[in-house]
């Protein structure tokens, strides 16, 4: 299946990917959570991360380990460390 990113955003050893309906993808180290799939399991490939799947995000930063989401309804998630 073809997906279309609309953002991205890198951090020391992960990267976010947001489509333009909203939702995350992750992939790379997944030390100390950076991915948000509630483990520290590194991946090769984007993964949904569920946790928010019906959010509605507009916008995904990342830093060295951790990771942030703005959703549409100005709430802001983080994880990691």
């Amino acid at each position: 299946r073809e997906m279309h990113f609309v953002g991205v955003a890198c951090g020391m050893g992960h990267t976010l990917a947001l489509t333009g309906s909203g939702h995350v993808f992750s992939f790379g180290q997944g030390t100390f959570g950076a991915l948000g799939h509630g483990d520290h399991t590194n991946r090769d490939a984007p993964a949904r991360i569920d946790a928010l799947w019906a959010t509605g995000v507009t916008q995904v930063a990342a830093g060295d380990n951790h990771s942030a989401a703005l959703s549409v309804g100005g709430g802001v998630y983080t994880w990691g460390r």
